[in-house]
């Protein structure tokens, strides 16, 4: 499957980018997720469905990296907790954020 590895070699192209869907996408994580934030400022929405490797700590800096961030799908994101959706809230625009998928 695709690994995060892919992605690290998709940065250079990413700034016009508006969706990513990494949908179950088993080795995604946020190890290779939280770097490539930044080359990614245009990203409208985001869907990580069913990505278990994602945790909290890519929520904690998610909110504040995508500043133009409509969409966030996180459905059966095992490794989500309470903590990492307010560390999101309170970080995230709220000028341009609209929809949050949460699914369980």
């Amino acid at each position: 499957g695709i690994t995060g590895k892919a992605l690290d070699g998709l940065k250079q192209f990413t700034p016009h980018l508006k969706l990513l869907s990494c949908q179950q996408c088993k080795f995604i994580d946020d190890e290779y997720l939280i770097p490539m934030l930044p080359f990614c400022p245009s990203l409208c929405v985001l869907n990580l469905n069913n990505c278990d490797l994602v945790t909290d700590d890519f929520l904690k800096v998610v909110g504040s990296q995508l500043r133009h961030l409509e969409l966030l799908h996180l459905a059966f994101c095992t490794s989500i907790t309470d903590q990492g959706l307010y560390q999101f809230a309170v970080t995230v625009n709220t000028q341009t954020f609209t929809s949050i998928d949460l699914t369980c």
